[in-house]
């Protein structure tokens, strides 16, 4: 609750950088008292009181959440905030997005999604959930509220960018002395900050309070504090831990935080709250610019969007290649390819190709002589019809462990010198050498890649 105060009050108080458009319940899933929506309708009332101590009129403003978790990966949850949320994102485009910060359960951002599917194409969705990849401990607290959810978010394709909380969030640690130091006197949103903290323990000798939230702000307000990359999405499994398929799409992931420059400008932000200012310009950033900026090529300037949503339910960021879900049956497994975005043309010779003597690859596979299917050569005729289907650029020959003790001018012309092979222990006969693998690339119309031997051969018994 005092994390949320926090990030509620960074958003408002930093808007010469960030407009704040909506403001939605976050949902909390702990016991039978907060299913009924108890600890729902206190964050409401926090929401309303950081709304007056800001000087903003919480009408068409503030919307409450769900209040309840997901009974399904496909059964989404009604609110307030649901609907708000679509009705903005279908105003928003592409080119256009709508960014969405989520610090809480991400039940309110996944129904959303569940209900109009199509809303993915205008989301950047920035959540603070789920812990590193490496973090001892899968379990983390707003992952762990609605595990369906997370399931759903991490599956869908939404441009998701993953703030985690124990490996990252949770260095952004602050102590009493150093809020009194910085914010105690200078206006009422300063002092009330500094007292919820004070109020959270009795003993703050050699104590200090990790400030999790502001850090999905501080990502939009400047990526440069938040070093990130692109991973593949994990997949949640139902002991709260990830499960890894280098299959699946990509989406950001924040590595570390810079603790200093955050709790500078956010100690900034809180004490010019008070202060008047015109709103932000509007920046537009086209897609294709936004996806870019998520590889590193394109640095971002000043604020992403004029449109943030800080939704106490969940986030993430464009990944380069991404799944939307289908309008009917949701099926967060069924790949959409875009055959119309057409990035660049790939070089073919990425696709190549190896062989090797190992088992059957050669003799009795592609090289067989006493075979009725083979040609003069003793290269299968199949063989070579199925791999001129499959268009290979490049074939290498002999490579692997076979390649340690092999030298090419003992397989070529007429006259083989056979030797024993100490990797595979078998005795290799060389009927099938340097001139038969430029036959077969001749062939099958692909370059060759041979790979190097020492020179001289040695003298073999």
């Amino acid at each position: 609750m005092r994390s949320t105060t926090n990030l509620l009050s960074y958003t408002p108080c930093c808007h010469r950088k960030i407009r704040t458009c909506r403001r939605f319940t976050p949902p909390y899933f702990i016991t039978p008292l907060l299913l009924s929506g108890g600890r729902n309708g206190k964050s409401y009332q926090e929401i309303l009181k950081i709304c007056g101590l800001t000087g903003r009129d919480p009408e068409g403003f503030v919307f409450r959440g769900c209040r309840a978790p997901l009974e399904g990966p496909e059964l989404p949850q009604e609110s307030e905030a649901v609907n708000d949320l679509i009705r903005k994102a279908r105003q928003a485009s592409p080119d256009d997005p709508l960014y969405v910060i989520g610090i809480g359960a991400c039940t309110n951002i996944v129904s959303a999604i569940l209900k109009c599917p199509e809303i993915i194409e205008n989301l950047v969705v920035v959540w603070l959930g789920g812990n590193t990849r490496d973090w001892v401990y899968p379990s983390e607290f707003n992952l762990s509220q609605d595990l369906a959810a997370g399931q759903v978010l991490f599956d869908c394709g939404v441009p998701l960018v993953q703030i985690p909380a124990f490996g990252v969030t949770n260095f952004l640690i602050t102590t009493v002395p150093e809020l009194e130091a910085c914010l105690a006197g200078k206006n009422k949103i300063c002092d009330y900050l500094v007292d919820n903290v004070k109020a959270y323990s009795n003993d703050h000798f050699a104590w200090s309070k990790a400030i999790w939230d502001v850090g999905a702000v501080a990502y939009l307000v400047n990526s440069g504090w938040t070093p990130s990359s692109l991973i593949h999405a994990p997949v949640v499994v139902s002991d709260h831990s990830y499960a890894f398929d280098e299959r699946r799409h990509f989406i950001r992931s924040v590595q570390r935080m810079d603790r200093d420059a955050i709790f500078r400008d956010l100690s900034l932000s809180w004490e010019a709250a008070m202060s008047v200012s015109p709103r932000p310009q509007k920046i537009k950033l086209p897609l294709k610019k936004a996806s870019r900026a998520l590889d590193g090529q394109t640095e971002w300037k000043g604020p992403r969007s004029d449109r943030v949503f800080p939704c106490a339910a969940f986030a993430g960021v464009r990944p380069e290649s991404r799944r939307a879900p289908p309008k009917e049956g949701f099926d967060p497994m069924r790949l959409k390819i875009n055959q119309k975005r057409v990035l660049g043309k790939r070089d073919p010779m990425i696709y190549g190709h190896f062989i090797e003597h190992f088992h059957r690859q050669i003799y009795g596979g592609l090289y067989d002589p006493k075979s009725p299917f083979s040609d003069e050569k003793g290269l299968r005729l199949d063989v070579l019809e199925a791999m001129r289907k499959i268009k290979v650029p490049v074939l290498r020959w002999p490579g692997g462990c076979f390649a340690s003790s092999y030298h090419w001018k003992d397989a070529v012309g007429p006259e083989r010198k056979p030797y024993f092979d100490k990797a595979w222990r078998v005795e290799e006969s060389n009927a099938f050498g340097t001139d038969e693998y430029m036959d077969l690339c001749e062939k099958l119309g692909c370059s060759l890649i041979s790979a190097p031997t020492r020179e001289p051969a040695p003298q073999r018994k």
